[in-house]
């Protein structure tokens, strides 16, 4: 977990520019680890505000996910559709949004995961693609991402420590699918997740995003209705909303739309 630090956004914003001729999204190459030391790092587990926890907590806030989580049972597979957002970037420095599907992470220390990223740089809007096996760093994917691209995407627990992880750009033609594995999985959880990433200074502003759709958002075959899954809602330090996430329509679909951002956290 990254530990908070009290810097201004503009001094963020001077690292991240300094990382930015090595970031992939950044920069605009792909296929790489992303550095560490600084850059944007989409991923990661679940980060509760204090008092939201406990099994099938029906409604809780946090300070990275927003969206719908399967908690309390053993998952092993989890897909979803979503459409890549258009980022307002209009007088934003340094903001990003990532959108994705993976199993662990709320519960566990582990998050096997996959999506796209909307980002802003110094006003100038990026969008690409990877996946994660966390604790390791995200690794971008080496194709072309747009506003309006539609995704789908898929985590499944083979068995034991062995997953698939596979993602879909039926927009841009494009899909790939990886072969990774665990040691310390414990599918403790299945989620579909809009999330303010990380880097070495906190959690970053959360991009301006206007509205996300996810659809067909099933866990082990089935609506994640079905698993009476936490909505979750992701707020600032002070507790104020960043985004607010719909009822689920038909067991498998819902929305989040921007409301608010904030300084690194």
């Amino acid at each position: 977990m990254v530990k908070r630090c009290c810097v201004s956004l503009a001094g963020l914003a001077l690292v991240l520019g300094a990382l930015a001729t090595t970031s992939p999204a950044m920069a605009g190459t792909t296929g790489h680890t992303r550095p560490a030391a600084g850059a944007v790092n989409p991923g990661g587990p679940l980060r509760l505000v204090v008092g939201s926890h406990g099994v099938h907590r029906a409604s809780v806030t946090s300070k990275n996910w927003s969206g719908y989580a399967s908690t309390g049972g053993t998952f092993h597979s989890v897909s979803a559709s979503w459409v890549e957002p258009s980022v307002n970037c209009a007088g934003t420095t340094i903001a990003d949004a990532a959108f994705w599907v993976g199993i662990d992470g709320d519960g566990s220390k582990t998050v096997e995961q996959l999506g796209s990223m909307s980002e802003c740089a110094f006003g100038t809007a990026s969008y690409s693609a990877w996946w994660e096996m966390y604790p390791n760093p995200s690794n971008t994917i080496a194709n072309t991402v747009k506003p309006g691209d539609h995704f789908s995407a898929s985590v499944t627990n083979t068995s034991g420590g062995s997953f698939t992880l596979k993602i879909t750009d039926s927009t841009q033609r494009w899909s790939h699918t990886y072969h990774k594995s665990s040691t310390t999985n414990k599918d403790a959880s299945a989620e579909a997740i809009v999330e303010a990433p990380s880097s070495l200074f906190g959690i970053l502003p959360l991009s301006d995003f206007g509205t996300a759709h996810f659809t067909h958002v099933n866990v082990d075959g089935a609506a994640i209705g079905n698993t009476n899954p936490d909505q979750i809602t992701m707020v600032d330090s002070s507790g104020k909303p960043e985004d607010s996430v719909s009822a689920l329509t038909g067991g498998n679909a819902f929305t989040a739309t921007w409301k608010s951002s904030t300084k690194p956290r």
